[in-house]
């Protein structure tokens, strides 16, 4: 699903924000690929030495698992202007009570 972009004018405030929380998902998801290497290598040797009757099955967990955070960071998912309005309302409301 392709969204017009044009249809959702950002303010520069707004502009700033989708773009700080677009570096901090991309940050996250470095991370991730960092740590998902070593982990990969070692679940997959351990269900490798187990054998098949033996195995965990800890590289398919591990991928599970991965899948999930990835999903939660969910990098490119996009904001409209009215989702970081709601966004920042909510945070407001919390800290001006």
């Amino acid at each position: 699903m392709k969204r017009d972009l044009k249809q959702h004018k950002f303010t520069r405030i707004q502009l700033v924000q989708y773009i700080t929380v677009f570096l901090i998902k991309t940050g996250a998801e470095a991370i991730l690929d960092v740590i998902v290497m070593p982990v990969a290598l070692v679940a997959g040797l351990l269900d490798f030495i187990a054998g098949p009757q033996h195995s965990w099955d800890l590289f398919h967990k591990m991928m599970y698992g991965f899948h999930r955070m990835d999903e939660w960071i969910d990098q490119f998912g996009m904001l409209t202007p009215a989702d970081l309005e709601t966004n920042r309302t909510k945070l407001m409301s919390k800290y001006t009570k």
